[in-house]
Parts: structure tokens; sequence; C-alpha cells
């Protein structure tokens, strides 16, 4: 066999050996894509609990996480917490990554905001596990707000979990 051609056959093997897996990471059946999600407060000793809300996740392609949401938003002015005042922030940019079959583990950051001042962070960090027929995820996370100036130079305010239930959107057809 030629040389150019054995390079050529092997180098499409080793594509082809590498498929899979890449499918497995960011292909159409993983986490990646939109979804709507009901994120559940869950009680804390001592603290009202909010109620749940909707919120839109996208898993892109790469590893990056958008987030908006209809809890803690821009147009926002909540009291989670009294001695904080009414609190508003902006929605959530982060980070995504496949922790084994039909899992990922996913942080995401929102600046905080208080009386139109930013006063700290919200970090939300979990994980997440795919239906078998990967069109709904379930799990839990931790929502940490921290307050002052930066995210490793600030304070853990508060941590509380949540539980978050997702269900895969789709293209909607449009009609003549």
């Amino acid at each position: 066999m030629p040389r150019c051609s054995f390079a050529l056959v092997a180098s499409l093997a080793l594509v082809l050996l590498a498929a899979p897996a890449a499918r497995a990471d960011f292909g159409f059946g993983a986490v990646q894509g939109t979804w709507e999600v009901t994120v559940t407060p869950q009680p804390v000793s001592g603290r009202p609990t909010p109620l749940p809300f909707r919120a839109l996740f996208g898993f892109h392609f790469g590893g990056t996480l958008s987030e908006t949401d209809g809890g803690i938003h821009p147009g926002s002015r909540v009291a989670f917490f009294p001695e904080l005042g009414l609190l508003s922030a902006g929605d959530g940019l982060g980070a995504w990554t496949r922790k084994g079959h039909r899992r990922a583990a996913l942080t995401f950051f929102k600046v905080l905001f208080a009386e139109q001042e930013q006063i700290g962070y919200l970090r939300v960090r979990g994980e997440v596990t795919l239906s078998p027929d990967r069109k709904r995820f379930s799990g839990d996370a931790l929502s940490d707000f921290i307050l002052g100036p930066g995210l490793e130079s600030g304070d853990l305010f508060f941590s509380g979990p949540v539980r978050l239930d997702g269900r895969r959107l789709g293209v909607v057809p449009t009609t003549p």
C-alpha cells in the first residue's frame, strides 16, 4: 500500500473511532441545547422558602452555559433577605461539563444588585441527570449569595439548595 494511502486510512480510522466520544460530549443526545427549567428552592432552617420559578438554560457547544429566569433577574425587586433590601441580578453566565453517562455538572454566575448598586454575586453550582430519552433532566444545586466586590474576595452570605427539573426545547414549526 502506498505511504499516502496508508496515512489516509489511518487518519480516517482515528476520526471514526473518536466520533462516538465526541457525540457523547456534544452531540444532539447530550445536554447541549435549550431547556425550560423549573427551579424549586428547598427549605432552609430560619429562612422563608421562595416560591418555585421558571428559567431558561442554554448549554452551548464547548461547555459554556447561559441562563435567565423569572426568580431574580434584571427587572426583579425581590426581598429574599430583609437585611439586604430589594434584590435584582443580571442574567447568568457559566460553564458545564460532562460527568458520566447522561450526567452534567454546571456552574453559573449572576451579578447581584440591591437598590441598583452591585453588592456581590449569585453562584449556582450543581449536577443534573438526563432521562434515558434525553428530553428531560433533574438534579440538585446550591445557590450561593456572595457579598463583596469579587467572586474570590467576597464573603459567602448564604447558601441554599434548589431542585432543577428541565425539559428540552426544540424548534417550533411555522405554519404557512
